[in-house]
């Protein structure tokens, strides 16, 4: 059955047609406008599978058509092609496409295949009002799907799945200042394995509680400046390709699954009692999770890496006293057998701030517990320690610097095993600085470190008024304390209460 709308509004639709709706899915076929934006074609509400037409002749934009806030039960968009080649399906306004079914398997709901649809300002829902659980909802968007707005400051555009989905297609593009994005509630599951899918400036991804969004077949899944995503708790956000750029922001309330093997930057990530997960990075240096921008941990997050950490980019990294686990396995190389330890880098700039006594932990190939490594590159690195930490060992990699900004509580001690450096010079700044809260177990390459300090009251120590002291830590552990060597201003004050008490010592005796 064809209707064609070109200038009919919706209330033409007879009864009857809206009747038999009751009872049967219908297909009709709608003909969109062929003028420009003011001749769009309302979309009809009922039971209709609505497959979309061309009109004889089309506007610049596209075959024009409108949602009108109607409710059908699919959408072809496949079976005919918007004339001439290279011409979209245009549509604006709100649209629910509910697919109303509990039978078990796959339901189509949107076939876009080989075209293109630009939905300009309005929202695009894809439910199921039976809520079958094991119901899909097929949604393929062809060649493309584009959602942007005309005025950014008053507009919105979103794609909104609430019943379980398989996305396919070739691109799904969230258009920069487009206000809205695409949104997954109800405790639902979308697998999405999109070739290309794109978030612009402002544009959301929100995955909502107890919901999942499965990207690990899909191609790019990028995020450029100004775009952001929302893991709610319980949900869970399965990434594998992807381009994220820096001013982007990741809100992790859920879970964060990264599944590709080759290393990625978070920018603005703040894992607020949700969980970074990266079991699957390549074996080797550079089998790592970067961490840049402004970022967060706390309210018993975690994060469990196959690999290293690495604070970067000049960002911040904040770990909250009540953060959760943050564990950093051992990988290993088949090939050599040779194993890169779970290990925090601190470079290029960057700043590590811990809150956590312990924070971090290293599980090596046999499942043990123990202290991670510090790693320090470049230069204009900081590590403001709030909280007693221990290390395995100290490691520059090539020339760098690192200042370490005690706090005033003597109980936040520091602790590494060791210290070594490869390819460069060394250089070691402490801030806040007192004795007994820098401690290394052995001395071994610590000549090759250039060490500094500042003491609270404005003190300055030079590498020669500084040494290391036998001593122990806190857990009965034997090495060195870094210790201010007394200057000869302070030698001559000790000499001088030495002599006086010895001559009060006299002057006792002889009474």
């Amino acid at each position: 059955m064809k209707y064609k709308f070109t200038y009919i509004p919706l209330y033409f639709i007879s009864s009857a047609i809206l009747a038999t709706s009751a009872f049967s899915t219908e297909s009709i076929t709608v003909v969109g406008g062929g003028g420009d934006y003011l001749t769009r074609v309302a979309i009809p509400s009922g039971d209709y599978n609505v497959i979309l037409e061309s009109p004889e002749s089309t506007a610049y934009d596209g075959t024009m058509f409108k949602g009108n806030g109607s409710t059908i039960t699919s959408l072809d968009a496949a079976t005919n092609t918007p004339p001439p080649e290279g011409l979209k399906w245009s549509f604006t306004g709100d649209l629910t496409i509910d697919i109303n079914s509990d039978s078990d398997g796959n339901v189509t709901a949107l076939n876009n295949s080989g075209n293109t649809i630009g939905w300009n300002l309005g929202t695009l829902t894809i439910k199921n009002s039976k809520g079958g659980e094991s119901t899909f909802a097929d949604i393929n968007v062809g060649t493309s799907v584009r959602f942007s707005v005309n005025r950014p400051s008053t507009e919105k555009s979103n794609l909104i799945i609430g019943t379980n989905a398989n996305i396919t297609g070739e691109m799904l593009t969230f258009a920069s200042n487009a206000g809205g994005g695409y949104a997954i509630n109800g405790g639902i599951t979308v697998n999405h394995s999109v070739t290309n899918t794109y978030f612009g400036s402002g544009a959301i991804l929100s995955i909502g509680e107890n919901s999942v969004l499965d990207a690990s077949n899909a191609g790019n899944f990028a995020f450029y400046n100004g775009s952001s995503a929302s893991i709610a708790s319980g949900a869970t956000f399965k990434l594998s390709k992807t381009t994220i750029e820096k001013n982007t922001a990741f809100a992790v309330n859920g879970t964060l699954e990264y599944t590709y093997t080759s290393e990625i930057t978070l920018y603005n990530i703040d894992i607020s009692g949700g969980s970074v997960i990266s079991k699957n990075l390549t074996p080797g240096t550079n089998a790592r999770i970067k961490i840049s921008g402004n970022s967060y941990i706390s309210g018993g997050g975690t994060i469990y890496i196959n690999g290293a950490l690495d604070i970067t980019g000049g960002g911040t990294f904040n770990v909250s006293e009540d953060s959760g686990k943050i564990e950093l396995t051992d990988v290993v190389i088949d090939s050599s057998d040779e194993i890169y330890e779970g290990r925090v880098f601190i470079s290029n700039g960057s700043t590590l701030v811990l809150n956590k006594e312990n924070a971090f932990k290293r599980i090596s190939t046999y499942g043990s517990t123990t202290n991670s490594n510090l790693l320090i590159v470049g230069s204009g690195n900081t590590l403001e320690l709030n909280a007693a930490n221990k290390f395995k060992q100290l490691y520059y990699s090539g020339t760098g610097d690192l200042t370490i900004r005690l706090s005033d509580n003597p109980q936040n001690t520091l602790f590494f095993e060791s210290f070594n450096g490869v390819n460069g010079t060394y250089e070691l700044n402490i801030e806040n600085f007192s004795n007994n809260m820098v401690f290394f177990v052995t001395t071994n390459n610590l000549n090759s470190l250039e060490i500094t300090a500042k003491s609270s009251d404005g003190t300055v120590y030079t590498e020669d008024m500084l040494k290391f002291v036998e001593g122990n830590y806190s857990d009965g552990t034997q090495g060195y304390w870094l210790n201010a060597v007394p200057e000869p201003a302070e030698w001559a004050s000790i000499l001088g209460f030495i002599v006086l008490a010895f001559a009060a010592k006299r002057r006792l005796h002889r009474k």
